[in-house]
């Protein structure tokens, strides 16, 4: 992980996005969206439990069934300015907004959600996103959280299926197998990783329109995102 040095992640307010890839096929790919008030400590603090292996969340279990072949690659989507002086719940109402937003613009969340905040033109979804809580609900405090799992069930991936039971088997205590060795931390500039998401996205929406890596490389500096550091596993 990068020094602290970038103002911007280090005083501000905002939102993030990792895309998960996979060397073993270049159409790979799967969102998590996030938030928080220091941008910058918070993915830090995402890379140090997917570098100790845990599976606490969807998002850190599908980086650890590589094996060894995922990577995940930060992205910043959104900051709130300090100038932006409105109370902590009304920028808690904000971020939580945006969050959804995104979730729907990366289809992160699974569709049954999706549609609930959205309607029905997002019924055909991918599925497949690493989102399980409608970030609408954060800092609820929900009793039955099990039932957003269950939505997880209706997935086309396996792997994110099979998450819900490993978390049954977690916190029954039950004994299992380590699913892969520590990875380590690997870097790549923020031009590689624009080109490669801009590649995956090619492949994935044949309507796209023609666009050059240039072309897309100019725009996200237009937003000034700084360079973020990527995870990848090792066999």
């Amino acid at each position: 992980m990068a020094a602290a040095s970038d103002s911007v992640y280090k005083c501000q307010n905002g939102g993030y996005l990792d895309f998960v890839t996979d060397s073993r096929d270049n159409t790979y790919i799967r969102f998590y969206v996030g938030q928080s008030i220091v941008i910058l400590f918070r993915v830090d603090k995402h890379i140090r439990e997917i570098l100790k292996g845990s599976c606490t969340t969807l998002h850190y279990y599908i980086l650890q069934l590589g094996p060894g072949c995922r990577t995940s690659n930060w992205l910043r989507l959104w900051t709130i300015p300090d100038k932006f002086d409105r109370p902590p719940t009304h920028q808690e109402l904000l971020q939580n907004f945006l969050e959804m937003l995104f979730c729907g613009a990366f289809q992160s969340l699974p569709t049954e959600e999706l549609i609930r905040h959205f309607g029905d033109k997002l019924k055909i979804s991918s599925n497949v996103g690493l989102n399980v809580l409608s970030p609408l609900l954060q800092g609820l405090d929900l009793s039955d959280r099990e039932s957003f799992k269950a939505s997880l069930l209706n997935s086309p991936d396996p792997e994110i299926r099979s998450w819900p039971l490993e978390q049954l088997r977690r916190e029954q205590n039950l004994p299992k197998r380590r699913l892969i060795a520590t990875p380590p931390v690997s870097r790549s500039t923020h031009q590689d990783q624009i080109k490669r998401f801009t590649a995956i996205f090619r492949k994935m929406v044949h309507d796209a329109s023609p666009i050059s890596d240039e072309d897309c490389l100019d725009a996200f500096r237009l937003q000034e995102f700084p360079d973020m550091p990527s995870v990848s596993q090792s066999e």
